[in-house]
């Protein structure tokens, strides 16, 4: 029996690859708070951004858990959800996205780490997805059909992954390259992660056509592809960091993050075509292939290159900075750069400010976020965007991790 979906429900599996499985890259919530995983934090959140300092100075034990999640896109503020979208407005939003066409992403994690002393162990859900729908598109759902001119597909793709991460983390002191450095501190690390779970790929190609002759009617030559595993996957990924303490004030580091990916079980492609019915007026998409795919099916990591430093200027308040760059499976690569401050007056009540710039997303992003720390129980809470606050953001991104440290 031949299945028949309709392009409504192309398009929005298109978008469940991302809005329903939350996930890019896992954070904390302090992570949250900062805008970033700022790549010289240590504690858990360096499992996030430098395995070389997950073995905190001041505890011996950590005990955490806690969760996050977040979406953003390249060309939607929120401003724009209420309000009637006349020409101006559409006009931007297509010159925001350009020939990117409107990226979709939504994060999220939930976790449980345990540290003892430079031994980190953790498992939780991770969820990575991104999605693109190409420009013409776009252009046809803002400004409707313009006949006889055909709307290209190329550029529509996503890919998402819902997994299970396990793993643990070692990170060492190695004083003979502090000594040659004349450096007070230097550390390295490595983190392994096992992955289970599933994941999909969609991609569109080719032109959908509306045209007046012989009535209306619509021409298409536009294929979708969706590839998945029907048994899962498993993998297995590779974090190594390093960091340095130049002085009791700079510190530097350097990790390369997320190195590996998901191979699929039992991996099916299918196939879908558009077709019309000039006589009912009615198009669907239909399944036209469904079968074993030859080879394999890999799911890749978003893996990510960061640098930065931190410089404590006083007792109570540090600055960051760092760049990072990332790949993602869908081929797009993003840049991004920010900077943050931690203010700990008093120390038991740290207060997070932070901004950061992605060449995807091409806006400035604002977070801020808040400690609680009594003696051994400790709560962080992190929000961003705070232009969400005033109905302008292209993104909302929150994070609360209760945490036992001793």
């Amino acid at each position: 029996m031949r299945k028949k979906i309709n392009i409504s429900l192309v398009l929005a599996f298109i978008l469940f690859l991302t809005c329903f499985a939350p996930g890019s890259s896992a954070k904390t919530a302090k992570i949250v708070g900062l805008g970033h995983n700022f790549v010289t934090l240590d504690g858990t959140a360096a499992l996030y951004a430098n395995p070389a300092l997950v073995d905190p100075d001041d505890d011996v034990f950590t005990l955490e858990v806690g969760g996050q999640a977040s979406i953003w896109n390249n060309g939607l503020p929120s401003s724009y959800f209420n309000k009637y979208l006349d020409e101006e407005l559409k006009n931007d939003i297509l010159n925001t996205i350009g020939d990117d066409g409107l990226l979709l992403k939504i994060s999220g994690n939930q976790k449980a780490h345990m540290i003892i002393k430079n031994v980190g162990l953790f498992a939780g859900f991770r969820e990575d997805g991104i999605s693109t729908i190409s420009s013409d598109i776009i252009d046809l759902i803002l400004n409707g059909n313009k006949l006889d001119e055909p709307h290209n597909l190329d550029g529509t793709h996503g890919s998402a992954g819902i997994y299970l991460d396990t793993g643990f983390n070692l990170s060492f002191k190695v004083d003979y390259i502090a000594d040659k450095l004349n450096w007070e501190e230097f550390r390295i690390g490595g983190t392994y992660h096992y992955l289970y779970g599933a994941f999909g790929k969609v991609e569109a190609s080719g032109d959908l056509l509306v045209n007046c002759e012989d009535g209306p009617g619509v021409e298409s030559d536009g294929v979708f592809e969706l590839k998945y595993p029907r048994g899962g996957g498993k993998g297995f990924a590779l974090d190594f960091g390093l960091a340095g303490k130049i002085n009791d004030k700079l510190q530097v580091g350097f990790s390369l993050m997320n190195l590996g990916s998901i191979t699929g079980i039992d991996p099916y492609y299918s196939e879908y075509t558009y077709t019309y019915d000039s006589e009912t007026g009615e198009g669907d998409f239909e399944e036209v292939s469904d079968k074993p795919l030859t080879g394999d099916l890999v799911y890749k990591l978003p893996l990510t290159v960061n640098l930065g430093a931190s410089y404590q200027w006083k007792d109570w308040i540090t600055f960051y900075g760092d760049y990072s760059h990332i790949n993602y499976d869908t081929g797009e690569s993003e840049h991004k750069f920010a900077g943050s401050t931690e203010i700990s007056y008093p120390w038991f009540l740290p207060l997070r400010f932070g901004v950061n710039y992605s060449t995807l997303q091409k806006d400035l992003i604002f977070s801020s976020g808040l400690g609680i720390y009594l003696g051994p129980f400790q709560i962080d809470a992190g929000f961003s965007d705070l232009g969400a606050l005033f109905n302008n953001s292209k993104s909302l991104d929150m994070g609360v991790d209760v945490r036992l440290a001793f």
